[in-house]
Protein backbone atom coordinates (compact mmCIF):
# COMPACT_ATOMS: atom_id res chain seq x y z
CA UNK A 1 0.00 0.00 0.00
CA UNK A 2 1.38 3.21 -1.11
CA UNK A 3 0.11 6.88 -0.07
CA UNK A 4 -0.46 9.14 -3.36
CA UNK A 5 -0.86 13.19 -2.75
CA UNK A 6 -3.16 14.49 -5.34
CA UNK A 7 -2.31 18.45 -6.45
CA UNK A 8 -6.16 19.92 -6.27
CA UNK A 9 -6.70 23.19 -8.21
CA UNK A 10 -9.90 22.76 -9.43
CA UNK A 11 -8.21 22.21 -12.96
CA UNK A 12 -8.90 18.17 -12.96
CA UNK A 13 -10.62 14.97 -12.26
CA UNK A 14 -9.58 14.68 -9.16
CA UNK A 15 -12.21 12.26 -8.50
CA UNK A 16 -11.60 10.16 -11.15
CA UNK A 17 -7.80 10.19 -10.27
CA UNK A 18 -8.48 9.34 -6.47
CA UNK A 19 -10.83 6.70 -7.24
CA UNK A 20 -8.57 4.61 -9.41
CA UNK A 21 -5.55 4.82 -7.25
CA UNK A 22 -7.83 3.69 -4.29
CA UNK A 23 -9.47 0.97 -6.52
CA UNK A 24 -5.80 -0.36 -6.51
CA UNK A 25 -5.74 -0.46 -2.53
CA UNK A 26 -3.86 2.57 -1.64
CA UNK A 27 -4.44 6.03 0.41
CA UNK A 28 -4.79 8.82 -0.88
CA UNK A 29 -5.33 12.76 0.09
CA UNK A 30 -5.62 15.45 -1.41
CA UNK A 31 -3.43 18.96 -1.54
CA UNK A 32 -5.61 22.03 -1.94
CA UNK A 33 -2.68 24.45 -0.16
CA UNK A 34 1.11 24.84 0.82
CA UNK A 35 0.02 23.98 4.48
CA UNK A 36 -1.98 20.56 3.39
CA UNK A 37 1.15 18.95 1.60
CA UNK A 38 2.97 16.04 3.45
CA UNK A 39 5.35 13.40 2.60
CA UNK A 40 3.88 10.96 0.06
CA UNK A 41 5.50 7.98 -2.01
CA UNK A 42 3.99 9.57 -5.30
CA UNK A 43 3.11 12.94 -5.47
CA UNK A 44 0.25 13.41 -8.74
CA UNK A 45 -0.71 16.27 -11.00
CA UNK A 46 -4.07 15.81 -12.85
CA UNK A 47 -4.85 18.64 -15.36
CA UNK A 48 -7.64 19.75 -17.93
CA UNK A 49 -8.24 23.03 -19.51
CA UNK A 50 -5.85 25.89 -20.17
CA UNK A 51 -2.21 25.93 -19.81
CA UNK A 52 -2.07 29.70 -18.80
CA UNK A 53 -4.87 29.43 -16.07
CA UNK A 54 -3.27 26.37 -14.59
CA UNK A 55 0.13 27.30 -14.26
CA UNK A 56 -1.24 30.98 -12.75
CA UNK A 57 -2.88 28.74 -10.06
CA UNK A 58 -0.18 26.27 -9.56
CA UNK A 59 2.27 29.23 -8.75
CA UNK A 60 -0.24 31.18 -7.20
CA UNK A 61 -0.90 28.28 -4.70
CA UNK A 62 3.07 27.82 -4.01
CA UNK A 63 2.44 24.30 -5.76
CA UNK A 64 5.22 24.63 -8.05
CA UNK A 65 7.34 24.85 -4.31
CA UNK A 66 5.77 22.04 -3.52
CA UNK A 67 6.76 20.24 -6.51
CA UNK A 68 10.01 20.85 -7.12
CA UNK A 69 11.11 20.13 -3.43
CA UNK A 70 9.12 16.51 -3.71
CA UNK A 71 11.01 15.86 -6.45
CA UNK A 72 14.34 16.95 -4.85
CA UNK A 73 13.79 14.76 -2.25
CA UNK A 74 13.95 11.86 -4.45
CA UNK A 75 10.39 11.15 -4.51
CA UNK A 76 8.42 10.36 -7.86
CA UNK A 77 6.06 12.33 -9.40
CA UNK A 78 3.24 12.11 -12.28
CA UNK A 79 1.80 14.54 -14.38
CA UNK A 80 -1.03 13.67 -16.32
CA UNK A 81 -2.56 15.35 -19.32
CA UNK A 82 -2.22 19.18 -18.76
CA UNK A 83 -0.39 18.43 -15.56
CA UNK A 84 2.28 16.76 -17.74
CA UNK A 85 2.38 19.35 -20.22
CA UNK A 86 3.35 21.97 -17.62
CA UNK A 87 6.66 20.45 -17.11
CA UNK A 88 7.91 21.75 -20.34
CA UNK A 89 9.65 24.85 -20.49
CA UNK A 90 7.23 26.82 -21.85
CA UNK A 91 3.74 26.43 -23.91
CA UNK A 92 2.44 27.95 -27.06
CA UNK A 93 -0.99 27.79 -26.25
CA UNK A 94 -3.10 31.14 -26.62
CA UNK A 95 0.54 32.80 -26.46
CA UNK A 96 3.48 32.09 -25.06
CA UNK A 97 3.74 30.86 -21.06
CA UNK A 98 6.64 29.60 -19.01
CA UNK A 99 6.06 26.01 -17.33
CA UNK A 100 7.50 24.55 -14.53
CA UNK A 101 10.50 23.69 -16.47
CA UNK A 102 11.11 20.31 -15.40
CA UNK A 103 11.97 18.48 -18.29
CA UNK A 104 13.33 21.00 -21.11
CA UNK A 105 10.61 21.33 -24.29
CA UNK A 106 7.76 23.33 -26.14
CA UNK A 107 4.29 22.86 -25.92
CA UNK A 108 2.88 22.86 -29.37
CA UNK A 109 -0.59 22.70 -31.54
CA UNK A 110 -1.19 19.38 -32.72
CA UNK A 111 -0.71 19.87 -36.63
CA UNK A 112 -4.02 21.15 -38.16
CA UNK A 113 -3.51 18.49 -41.22
CA UNK A 114 -2.47 14.72 -41.58
CA UNK A 115 1.03 13.48 -42.83
CA UNK A 116 -0.93 13.20 -45.94
CA UNK A 117 -1.34 17.40 -46.40
CA UNK A 118 -5.41 16.55 -45.61
CA UNK A 119 -7.38 18.51 -43.11
CA UNK A 120 -7.92 16.34 -39.55
CA UNK A 121 -9.75 16.66 -36.24
CA UNK A 122 -8.43 18.53 -33.69
CA UNK A 123 -7.99 17.93 -30.93
CA UNK A 124 -7.11 14.52 -30.60
CA UNK A 125 -9.66 12.74 -28.49
CA UNK A 126 -10.21 8.71 -28.05
CA UNK A 127 -8.29 5.75 -27.87
CA UNK A 128 -4.81 5.62 -28.81
CA UNK A 129 -2.34 2.78 -29.42
CA UNK A 130 0.69 3.94 -27.87
CA UNK A 131 4.60 2.70 -28.08
CA UNK A 132 7.93 2.74 -26.27
CA UNK A 133 10.21 5.43 -27.71
CA UNK A 134 12.61 2.84 -29.59
CA UNK A 135 15.89 4.42 -27.50
CA UNK A 136 13.68 3.65 -23.75
CA UNK A 137 11.94 1.08 -24.59
CA UNK A 138 13.75 -0.61 -21.79
CA UNK A 139 14.56 1.71 -18.89
CA UNK A 140 12.09 1.09 -16.79
CA UNK A 141 9.54 -1.97 -16.79
CA UNK A 142 6.03 0.10 -17.87
CA UNK A 143 3.95 -1.97 -19.45
CA UNK A 144 3.20 0.11 -22.71
CA UNK A 145 4.04 -1.59 -25.90
CA UNK A 146 0.79 -1.50 -27.88
CA UNK A 147 -1.94 -0.73 -25.13
CA UNK A 148 -4.30 1.38 -25.80
CA UNK A 149 -5.05 4.44 -23.32
CA UNK A 150 -7.62 7.45 -23.63
CA UNK A 151 -6.65 11.18 -25.39
CA UNK A 152 -8.11 14.36 -25.07
CA UNK A 153 -5.73 17.08 -26.06
CA UNK A 154 -5.09 19.99 -28.73
CA UNK A 155 -1.57 20.68 -27.46
CA UNK A 156 1.28 18.17 -27.65
CA UNK A 157 4.80 18.16 -25.74
CA UNK A 158 7.68 18.71 -28.39
CA UNK A 159 9.88 17.12 -26.18
CA UNK A 160 13.53 18.67 -26.73
CA UNK A 161 15.24 15.68 -25.97
CA UNK A 162 14.54 11.73 -27.14
CA UNK A 163 16.32 10.50 -23.57
CA UNK A 164 13.44 12.03 -22.03
CA UNK A 165 10.87 10.37 -24.60
CA UNK A 166 9.64 7.39 -23.25
CA UNK A 167 6.34 6.38 -25.19
CA UNK A 168 4.78 7.97 -28.32
CA UNK A 169 1.13 7.48 -30.05
CA UNK A 170 0.53 8.12 -33.89
CA UNK A 171 -1.92 10.72 -34.61
CA UNK A 172 -2.38 11.34 -38.19
CA UNK A 173 0.58 10.03 -38.95
CA UNK A 174 2.50 12.34 -36.48
CA UNK A 175 4.61 11.08 -34.20
CA UNK A 176 3.52 12.70 -30.50
CA UNK A 177 4.54 11.89 -27.30
CA UNK A 178 2.64 10.29 -24.88
CA UNK A 179 4.94 9.70 -21.71
CA UNK A 180 7.88 11.48 -20.74
CA UNK A 181 10.47 10.66 -17.82
CA UNK A 182 13.29 12.06 -16.44
CA UNK A 183 15.00 10.68 -13.40
CA UNK A 184 12.03 10.23 -10.74
CA UNK A 185 9.83 12.48 -13.21
CA UNK A 186 6.63 10.88 -14.70
CA UNK A 187 4.14 12.65 -17.48
CA UNK A 188 1.67 10.95 -19.86
CA UNK A 189 -0.39 12.76 -21.96
CA UNK A 190 -3.29 10.41 -22.01
CA UNK A 191 -5.73 9.23 -18.90
CA UNK A 192 -4.80 6.17 -17.35
CA UNK A 193 -8.05 6.91 -14.60
CA UNK A 194 -10.16 6.58 -17.44
CA UNK A 195 -8.42 4.15 -19.94
CA UNK A 196 -9.57 0.79 -18.18
CA UNK A 197 -7.70 -2.02 -17.38
CA UNK A 198 -4.45 -1.10 -18.88
CA UNK A 199 -4.66 2.52 -17.40
CA UNK A 200 -4.61 0.78 -13.67
CA UNK A 201 -1.69 -1.76 -14.83
CA UNK A 202 0.38 1.36 -15.35
CA UNK A 203 -0.24 3.15 -12.44
CA UNK A 204 0.57 0.34 -10.37
CA UNK A 205 3.57 -0.21 -12.49
CA UNK A 206 4.73 3.08 -11.72
CA UNK A 207 4.16 2.70 -7.89
CA UNK A 208 6.47 -0.14 -8.18
CA UNK A 209 8.67 1.97 -9.31
CA UNK A 210 9.59 4.56 -5.67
Amino acid sequence: MKTIGILDYSMGNIASVQAAFEHLGNNTFLITDKESYKSCDLLVLPGVGAFKDAIEIIKEKGFDEIINNHVKDGSYFLGICLGMQMLADKSEENGSFEGLGLIPGTVERIPAKNNQGNPHKVPHVGWSEVFPHQKNSKDIPLTLNHQSFYFVHSYYFNIKSDENDFADCDYGGHKLCAMVKKDNIIGVQFHPEKSGPAGLKLLEEILKLN
